[in-house]
């Protein structure tokens, strides 16, 4: 998988994965995260959870998310983000 920045926002946004960086014990859903996860129906904020992700260096989570969502055929990634 070819994994790169683009400037395209994300509720824009469209493709086969979405990786969203973040950083370490800072995972609150905020600003247009939070509206993402809204439109995902609350799968962001379950994967944080259910994974007990806390943004720490090397870890990540997935999740593939229904092509009948907005963001069609997603499937959100998390990631830490380093400072």
């Amino acid at each position: 998988m070819d994994v790169r920045g683009i400037e395209t926002p994300l509720l824009a946004w469209s493709g086969d994965c979405l990786v969203i960086g973040l950083f370490e014990n800072r995972v609150e859903l905020t600003g247009d995260l939070a509206e993402l996860d809204q439109k995902l129906a609350g799968t962001l904020t379950e994967l944080i959870a259910e994974a007990e992700f806390k943004g720490k260096e090397g870890s990540s989570a997935v999740a593939r998310v229904g092509s009948g969502r907005n963001i069609a055929g997603s499937q959100p990634a998390l990631a830490n983000h380093p400072d």
